[in-house]
């Protein structure tokens, strides 16, 4: 029963918070609470008054907000986030105060000046998937809007909130007003590869009929599959076959392969191999049944890229390898410069054939970041091959190349991010006359990418990574959380998000993700065994704590600095002896490592966290330092 003093009414609801405000604290207390005053009342309250809100309550680092109208709370907190810009441009990214916002319009219950009900919590909900510096909507509110304010809208698609038991249609405003160009782009895009789409099935549909000249696949068998089907649509997609021989456009196929699944790794509904666990199979006569046995997928895409000139020649095709026939075939003709609508016909045509529905913003976010630069694109591919080798000299080359790439495309947002990466590489691993000019510079190219598209997924696993190695812990996760769900099927923003949460305390969490991350990469790096490893020793699960960190360590024998977290597991089971061997195998060889250098590369929230595993590694004699 209601409380007496209690009553009802329909309000537009806003909830906002500061982005980073644990870091803005930590870094300059005193600063950080005078500039936020100064906010208060030279621009927050003053556009509050002028559109009727109600400041409900404030929190060290948020604020809940009331309008009446839906009109007057986007017009109120558009007007605030586009000052908020020039306001604080100035100041370094780093010092910088922004808001992320959230505003659903919804019926609450009044208690006082207090305010409750799943309107507030679906505005706090909103408030946690917004960009920094920007608004996110609901469905509700954006049916009050159109036609009447200057800002765009981006259709994130109907979403599940936490403790809501409906889910919610949200909208990105852009505030810009990109987001009808965008959405509008959507539509034609959608409308083309409809009818391409129209054309790939009849074609698949006469081969099916006819299939004179197409074997038959042998139909793979779902008890030999080394992992369980997801129940979402699972694909792999094959190394695409250059079948023009080497030569300055040797990038093409990898290329054009690599896009289609970062493309369809963004589709929620379906769940998509990682590139490096498809690429095993690079050059090799491989059976489709043994692909999807394998990698435990239905389906496999394989197709093969023939280039002459300015001319390009593309073939794909869909196997359903459980059922063991072709879904489509497709051969596209066209100019070089057609290349980037051709991975986009491919996508879709795939999300089609899998009966997929995709939203108009599902269906934008397929091309996102990318260029329209053949040789800005080129050397993104190029340098990210180079990139996943992880070493300094391949590091140093990738870094060089992404610079060029956004030299020659400075809206290349993939290359910033990329660029970004290799700098933070740097940083964490020492590969720098300075870190601090490192981190730095991973900022500006990460603040570079968010200003030309925030909804990134990689963009916002390198965030992530820069607010761990700046010890904010809560940034890490937001970022990492934020990356997921712009691309579910990416298993490195799995596997990075479980280094944040590993680091901040959240054990149970980094577990399931890294599980995921090797489900979406079953040829996974081996970091992958280090990550599970480390996160099963907090856990007390001793025998999966070794195993995994000693298959790390197995991988590459010429480095035995990978034994220490292996000597610190057995020393947490008992088992000292085999503990003390491992450390003086490990001094042996690296005199110079001892309990200062572990400490610095293991940075918990906790201090007792990490007090734990020195304590193990001091039983087995591994010095001080």
């Amino acid at each position: 029963m209601a409380h007496e003093n209690t009553t009802r009414r329909l309000a537009a609801i806003v909830a906002a918070d500061i982005v980073g405000y644990s870091r803005l604290m930590a870094a300059d207390e005193e600063g950080t609470l005078s500039r936020l005053r100064a906010l208060r009342a030279d621009l927050i309250d003053p556009a509050l008054a002028r559109a009727g809100g109600r400041i409900v309550k404030t929190t060290g680092d948020g604020l809940l907000i009331e309008f009446a109208s839906s009109v007057d709370a986007v017009r109120c907190c558009v007007a605030v986030q586009r000052e908020m810009v020039a306001h604080e441009a100035a100041r370094p990214e780093v010092e910088r105060i922004r808001f992320r916002v959230g505003i659903n319009l919804g019926d609450i219950m009044v208690d006082g000046d207090d305010i409750h009900g799943d309107g507030v919590n679906i505005a706090a909900r909103l408030e946690a998937l917004a960009e920094p510096g920007g608004i996110t909507i609901s469905d509700r509110v954006y049916a009050d809007l159109r036609g009447k304010l200057d800002v765009g809208f981006e259709d994130q698609g109907a979403q599940r909130l936490k403790n809501i038991p409906e889910p919610v249609r949200i909208y990105r405003i852009a505030l810009d007003g990109t987001g009808v160009v965008a959405t509008r782009r959507a539509r034609v895009l959608s409308r083309r590869i409809a009818a391409a789409a129209v054309v790939a099935l009849a074609i698949a549909a006469a081969v099916l009929w006819w299939r004179p000249w197409l074997e038959r696949v042998e139909a793979a068998d779902p008890a030999a599959m080394a992992y369980a089907l997801p129940v979402r649509p699972s694909i792999a997609v094959l190394p695409f076959d250059d079948l023009s021989g080497a030569g300055d456009r040797a990038h093409i196929a990898d290329g054009l392969t690599e896009s289609i699944i970062s493309a369809l790794a963004s589709v929620p509904q379906m769940f998509v191999i990682a590139r490096n666990s498809s690429f095993t199979y690079k050059g090799k006569a491989v059976k489709v049944r043994r692909v999807a046995e394998d990698l435990g997928v239905r389906y496999v895409l394989e197709g093969s890229v023939r280039h002459a000139g300015d001319r390009l020649r593309v073939t794909a095709q869909l196997i359903d390898a459980i059922a063991g026939h072709h879904v489509w075939v497709a051969s596209y003709d066209r100019t070089l410069a057609d290349l980037f609508e051709v991975q986009d016909e491919i996508s879709l045509n795939i999300a089609t054939a899998l009966q997929v529905e995709l939203t108009e913003g599902e269906m934008a976010a397929l091309s996102r970041g990318r260029t329209q630069d053949l040789e800005a694109w080129r050397l993104d591919v190029e340098a990210e091959a180079l990139f996943r080798r992880t070493n300094p000299t391949d590091n140093a080359a990738a870094r060089k190349l992404w610079q060029e790439a956004v030299a020659r495309d400075p809206d290349f947002a993939n290359a910033w991010v990329g660029l970004g990466s290799a700098h933070w590489i740097d940083a964490r691993f020492g590969w720098t006359a300075s870190r601090d000019v490192s981190l730095n510079a991973a900022k500006a190219a990460a603040a570079q990418a968010i200003a030309l598209h925030g909804d990134n997924p990689r963009l916002h696993s390198l965030l992530g990574l820069i607010h761990l190695l700046e010890g904010d812990y809560d940034g890490a996760l937001d970022s990492g959380r934020r990356a997921i769900e712009l691309a579910p099927s990416v298993a490195d923003s799995h596997a990075l998000l479980a280094v944040s949460a590993h680091f901040a305390g959240d054990f149970s969490e980094a577990l399931a993700l890294i599980r995921e991350a090797k489900r979406l990469h079953p040829h996974h790096p081996s970091w992958y065994n280090y990550r599970l490893g480390s996160i099963l020793m907090m856990l007390d699960k001793h025998e999966a704590a070794i195993a995994a960190l000693g298959a790390w360590a197995r991988h590459k024998p010429d480095q035995p600095e990978r034994k220490v977290s292996l000597a610190a597991a057995h020393s947490l089971a008992g088992r000292d002896a085999e503990a003390r061997r491992l450390v003086s195998e490990v001094l042996a060889a690296r005199p110079h490592l001892n309990l200062k250098t572990y400490a610095k590369a293991h940075p918990f929230r906790n201090p007792a966290h990490l007090e734990r595993l020195l304590d193990a590694l001091r039983r087995a004699g591994y010095p001080e330092g």
